[in-house]
This record gives C-alpha cells, sequence and structure tokens, in this order.
C-alpha cells in the first residue's frame, strides 16, 4: 500500500457516495490499465494475475490496484530489471520496491517475494499499484499465515451481500478518515471484523481491535 487519500472530516458521505465511488474506481481502473502498457510489461516477467483486491471484491474506497506476477523462478536480478523497466515510463511517476526473498518482512503478514509500489497520476486520482511477483512455492509458505487471505476467504469476500458491502465500505472511509487506515489498520482487519465478528459500525470496529 503506498498512497492512502487524505480526506477531510467534513466531507461526510453516505453510502450511496460510497457505492457510486467505489463504481467510478473500479471504471476507472479499467480505463488507465487500457491506456498503460504495464501489464505487458509485467507479462515479460511471469503470468499476470486478474486484477485482485478491494478492486475484485467491489470494496473500493481509494485509486487502489492490486496484481501478481508468478514465475517458476524468480530472482533477484529478475526483480531489478522489471523494476527499471517500470521506472523507465513516462507514465509513472514514482516506483518503491521492498526484497521480502532476502529480507525478513518489517511488515506483519507480507507474503515471501518481491514487491513493487507503483504511483501513476491519472486524470483525478493518484493511482497506487500494489504488484508482487513471487513463486509458486513462496505462496505455497503462506497457507495457513492468518493475515494472507486464502482462495476460499477471497471467494466469501466476493459473494458479500451487499448489506456487509456497504458496511465495510463505510468503515475503510471512516478509518481514512481518521487517519488510521494504512498506518494502524488495512482491509484484512476490517474484512475480519465483519465476516467473523458480526461488526456493524466503525464504533464496534475499534472496541473490537481495543479488545484484541
Amino acid at each position: 500500500m503506498i498512497y492512502i487519500p487524505s480526506i477531510d472530516n467534513s466531507d461526510t458521505r453516505s453510502i450511496k457516495d460510497l457505492r457510486s465511488e467505489q463504481y467510478r474506481l473500479q471504471k476507472q481502473a479499467d480505463k488507465l490499465l487500457s491506456q498503460i502498457d504495464l501489464k505487458d510489461i509485467f507479462s515479460k516477467y511471469g503470468k499476470v494475475s486478474e486484477i485482485g483486491g478491494s478492486y475484485s471484491y467491489g470494496l473500493m474506497v481509494y485509486p487502489d490496484i492490486d496484481i501478481e506476477i508468478i514465475n517458476n523462478i524468480v530472482t533477484k536480478d529478475n526483480a531489478s530489471k522489471l523494476l527499471k523497466d517500470i521506472a523507465s515510463k513516462s507514465y509513472v511517476r514514482k516506483v518503491s520496491f521492498v526484497d521480502n526473498v532476502n529480507h525478513v518482512s518489517t511488515v506483519k503478514g507480507r507474503p515471501k517475494g518481491y514487491w513493487f509500489g507503483i504511483e501513476i497520476p491519472f486524470e483525478k486520482d493518484k493511482w497506487g499499484i500494489d504488484c508482487w511477483i513471487q513463486q509458486p512455492d513462496w505462496i505455497d509458505e503462506s497457507i495457513g499465515n492468518p493475515n494472507i487471505i486464502d482462495s476460499t476467504y477471497i471467494n466469501r469476500l466476493k459473494t458479500l451481500p451487499q448489506e456487509s458491502k456497504d458496511i465495510i465500505l463505510l468503515i475503510k472511509y471512516e478509518l481514512i478518515i481518521r487517519k488510521l487506515y494504512g498506518s494502524k489498520f488495512n482491509s484484512i482487519n476490517v474484512y475480519d471484523a465483519v465476516l467473523k465478528d458480526n461488526v456493524k459500525t466503525i464504533d464496534q470496529f475499534l472496541t473490537l481491535y481495543e479488545r484484541i
């Protein structure tokens, strides 16, 4: 996660507003990727996943895209070449890089792999693209980690009733307003709270995590 917008406390949005923004962000993500060649660059380094994360669940509250690249053999040399290819593009403003293969992750729950955080200004938004390049065996090592979302959990998120989606959108939005999203809490915390603990409001969410 490389960029989270700052939202003023006075910018109060209804669930109708958040649904509309969610829809707009999904459409803008499609438009962005259709106008740049980033996925073509990624494909030179392995199999490129479909867009994942909040885009695929219909739970977007800010301009962020998650993409994975899978290759049977991934080296730091290849990761460095990919970094250079990304940075060379005129539409890329900034690239961050993390080696979670040769170094222990400083962020709890991050998988083994090389991470690229790409910032791309596009129309009215500043987009953050989170990209991981991994080997299949590194992904297997993450199975069972409670901070990593598995396929069963993903299917649950994709089939949530609208009421649950609305709750998640509202909690995410409130966390951004309070500057707690990305610093103290992330998406998995919100998903867990709603799916596992039946949390329905931001106050219930904060109370839950005060007890943990």
